[in-house]
């Protein structure tokens, strides 16, 4: 079975240097919400994210938005082969979805949801089950989910196929990582827990593209 593990997701609460500007402000009575229980959104609050480091890559909810609806709609998914979805935030933080899980395919009812995500810690069905939870660590996302062999896929990697790489026997679950960033590289750490690095592309590709080229080669081998 396979984990992806989406890194660097934009997905954090809006910071408090923000919340008295204007573009927040406006947002904050539109939603009925106090700004620190708002997502940091780029399309909706881009004049104040400029007053932050690193700002290209603060406020792109809909990266992980695109990222996880490819993941939960694919073949690969529905015959039970994703074991689990990983989210690393830009925050160092770690949120495991179920893929059994059902996210809206509307994006500010995505928001809404992974702004509950922030203020709770998880999200449960009515009946207590897991949708989205927590970890603490890449270490801890390997131990819990039995990942045995991780391939990373990154621009600077070696030009090959998933095919290629692909343990025949794994002896547990294979991890699959991509950025969820929109420009710059994957952190360290997760390179160097990676059992192969390969690229697809010599340019920059969109995760989603990343994903979907992934996820077909994976259902190819698989022959589903």
């Amino acid at each position: 079975m396979f984990v992806f593990i989406l890194t660097k997701a934009s997905l954090e609460s809006i910071p408090k240097k923000l919340w008295n500007h204007p573009a927040v402000q406006k947002w904050a009575k539109v939603r009925r919400k106090h700004p620190s229980k708002m997502i940091l959104d780029q399309t909706l609050h881009f004049s104040a994210i400029r007053q932050l480091e690193d700002y290209q890559n603060r406020g792109r909810v809909d990266i992980l938005h695109r990222a996880l609806l490819t993941i939960l709609d694919s073949k690969l998914n529905k015959k039970g082969y994703i074991k689990a979805i990983v989210i690393h935030t830009t925050q160092d933080k770690y949120y495991i979805v179920n893929p059994e899980a059902r996210l809206p395919r509307h994006y500010f009812r995505f928001l809404g949801i992974m702004e509950d995500l922030l203020q709770k810690g998880k999200i449960e069905t009515p009946e207590g089950k897991t949708l989205i939870g927590q970890a603490n660590s890449i270490e801890d996302v390997t131990k819990k989910h039995n990942i045995a062999y991780t391939i990373c896929l990154e621009t600077k990697g070696k030009h090959k196929r998933i095919a290629e790489v692909i343990p025949k026997q794994p002896q547990g679950n294979i991890g699959i990582i991509v950025g969820a960033l929109p420009h710059g590289d994957i952190p360290q750490k997760f390179l160097e827990t990676a059992n192969e690095i390969i690229s697809i592309g010599t340019e920059p590709l969109t995760t989603s593209y990343v994903l979907c080229r992934t996820i077909i080669e994976l259902e190819q081998i698989l022959g589903i």
